[in-house]
């Protein structure tokens, strides 16, 4: 059993490391105007396969072993932030059958069913640092590929890495229209890395290097106490900062406002926290790191200060038309969550829904609202969404209650994706992604303790 439980964690680790590739096979393409709609698209990604042999290992990890036969006899104490996401998955079962389009629904169920056996063999794992290891060492691959796409101007496509290709000349195409030294126009691509938008890149780059704050800092104190292996942690901690190094790069060539608002509101949180705490050696530890990426940012603004200034600028003409998308889709979430109050038009089924309502648009404009909590109380309904609110209120009790405080930070710094983007509640990376943030939550994977 010691042989399969070690598969388990080399897989999880192999899981976590190649998750950001979107390999994947369509296999019930959908269609909604007599175009390609991908929230209605059934597909099988990879990462799923590896996913379902992990499961299936632990399983039988479980039936066969005596010991936890024995642990299954005993009583087993419920929290009560548990039981919040047990409603949630019952309201999310209901809103499954109440839907109409049910191959999507059933889709959507499946992801969330995989997030909550995700969450489970996280907890399970005995080594913690290896799982966070491996996760940094797949957003430094993502990195180093979005690096490449902004400065060489193109996303190349690879069908066996699930990457699609993007140029800045595309129509739809995710750009920022600026004036260029010369005084022309200019459109310049924004980096992907190896996801579906660059606002999913930045967001996964940013819960990446917020962990790695965390990360560095509880090595760094270990460094005070060692006594032994002090060369190693030396070298961690270096890689720890060629870590942030790159993933601060593509974070700020992913040109995301809302990633950039999420590592600014949970760096923010971290600061606040030292303070409170006392925690000298944090706050010392933390302002290094800041002026580390303070640094770098001036001299990336330097050279980009055009991209920038018109990201900032409400005015620009794509920033207009993004805004008025934005604004638009909460709007739609609003009245398919009035029409279907209790339990949502069902998992998935958001798309399908608003083509009856608006059945003149373009098949881009029935994507999910640009707001997590409105995709959870159209496709679910108000009572899910109350419960995942709770869920969410619960487990940062927890999280305060076991002094694991900095992670706290890392849940705020949720707050802006959630509110400004969908991919979290919509697509089968950020459904499983979420798990995993709540996982290392949950199971205080990073220490900053001595």
């Amino acid at each position: 059993m010691q042989k399969i439980q070690k598969i388990i964690e080399y897989g999880l680790c192999l899981f976590l490391f190649f998750l950001p590739w979107q390999t994947r096979l369509i296999l019930i393409p959908d269609e909604i105007n007599g175009a390609y709609f991908e929230y209605g698209s059934i597909s099988l990604y990879a990462s799923d396969i590896l996913l379902l042999l992990l499961l299936v290992a632990y399983s039988l990890v479980r039936i066969f072993d005596k010991n936890e036969h024995k642990l299954i006899g005993q009583k087993q104490r419920i929290s009560i932030e548990k039981i919040f996401f047990l409603a949630f998955c019952a309201f999310a079962l209901i809103s499954f059958f109440s839907a109409e389009n049910l191959l999507p629904a059933g889709l959507k169920l499946a992801w969330c069913l995989a997030g909550a056996g995700l969450f489970h063999l996280i907890h399970t794992c005995q080594n913690k640092e290896r799982l966070i290891v491996s996760f940094f060492f797949g957003a430094f691959f993502q990195s180093l590929i979005g690096i490449w796409q902004f400065l060489q101007q193109k996303a190349f496509a690879c069908r066996w890495l699930g990457m699609a290709g993007h140029n800045p000349s595309d129509l739809g195409a995710s750009v920022v229209e600026a004036v260029g030294a010369d005084g022309l126009g200019e459109r310049w691509l924004r980096a992907y890395g190896g996801l579906d938008h660059p606002n999913i890149f930045g967001g996964y780059l940013a819960i990446a290097i917020l962990l790695a704050i965390i990360f560095i800092i509880g090595k760094r104190k270990l460094l005070e106490s060692a006594e032994n292996e002090i060369a190693k942690i030396k070298y961690t901690i270096l890689g720890g900062y060629v870590f942030l190094l790159s993933a601060q790069m593509a974070l700020f060539f992913s040109l995301s406002r809302s990633a950039w608002l999420s590592l600014s509101f949970g760096t923010a949180l971290f600061l606040i926290t030292s303070i409170i705490k006392k925690d000298r050696f944090f706050q010392k530890e933390l302002l290094k790191i800041m002026l580390f990426g303070g640094t770098l940012f001036f001299i990336l603004f330097s050279s980009f200060n055009n991209l920038i200034l018109v990201r900032m600028n409400a005015g620009s003409r794509i920033e207009k038309k993004s805004n008025h998308e934005r604004i638009d889709s909460y709007r739609n979430g609003l009245s398919i969550t009035k029409n279907n109050l209790l339990f949502g038009c069902g998992l998935g089924n958001f798309g399908q829904e608003l083509a009856k309502l608006r059945p003149e648009q373009n098949t881009y404009y029935y994507q999910p609202p640009h707001n997590v909590f409105l995709v959870i109380s159209a496709e679910c309904g108000i009572l899910a969404l109350l419960t995942f609110i709770a869920w969410l209120v619960f487990l940062s009790i927890k999280t305060f209650k076991q002094k694991n405080f900095y992670m706290l930070g890392l849940i705020g710094s949720l707050t802006p994706p959630f509110l400004l983007d969908h991919y979290f509640a919509s697509l089968h990376f950020g459904v499983l992604f979420l798990f995993i943030i709540f996982a290392f939550v949950n199971n205080n994977q990073i220490s900053t303790e001595k």
